[in-house]
């Protein structure tokens, strides 16, 4: 079996949001929509981190794109095909581990 980098669970989920979000992944569309789905509040300091944690490991690539109205540009934010991999390695592992069952209590 081919081993993979482990992701932190936050990790997981920021790259769930880019991979939902398709051209709209910019820092405060994934905070949202970790909010919104995640049940509980959500740093946009935390996503900031985690977005340049995941870029330095080569997962997330950051395309600065000049917005109307804004004087800088701002970065949105696309899978690498490594981070697409590890990705799916990750959410295949947690299917084949939730399968296992068990008592849930």
């Amino acid at each position: 079996m081919a081993r993979h980098r482990t992701l932190a669970q936050f990790e997981l989920f920021v790259l769930i949001a880019i991979r939902a979000l398709g051209d709209e992944a910019w820092s405060v569309a994934i905070e949202q929509l970790l909010e919104d789905t995640g049940g509980r509040s959500t740093s946009l300091g935390a996503v900031y981190v985690t977005l340049r944690r995941l870029e330095t490991k080569g997962l997330v690539r950051a395309m600065p794109i000049k917005v109307e109205g804004s004087r800088r540009p701002r970065n949105y934010y696309r899978l690498t095909a490594s981070g697409a991999r590890e990705l799916n390695a990750t959410t295949d592992l947690v299917q084949r581990m939730i399968s296992l069952g068990g008592d849930s209590t």
